[in-house]
């Protein structure tokens, strides 16, 4: 999941990774951080140790000029 910057990158996961792996994105172009988590908050409890979630943000914070400001926490 992340901004426009992940446009691509699970089709270059898949091309990386064996058929055992499912992959999935979510391209939220001019998401800020803050904003992507709270996208994924609901899901992260349906996930289990054998799953990775990976969030690429930060260029539109830094835009913004909130990153520093930003505290993120996931409880799974």
């Amino acid at each position: 999941m992340g901004d426009s910057h992940m446009r691509g990158c699970a089709a270059r996961m898949i091309a990386s990774l064996d058929a055992r792996f499912d992959v999935c994105d979510v391209v939220k172009p001019g998401s800020v951080t803050g904003k992507l988590i709270e996208t994924v908050k609901g899901d992260v409890g349906k996930l289990t140790m054998n799953d990775f979630l990976i969030i690429c943000s930060g260029t539109n914070d830094i835009d913004r000029n909130v990153s520093r400001n930003l505290r993120i926490s996931l409880i799974l």
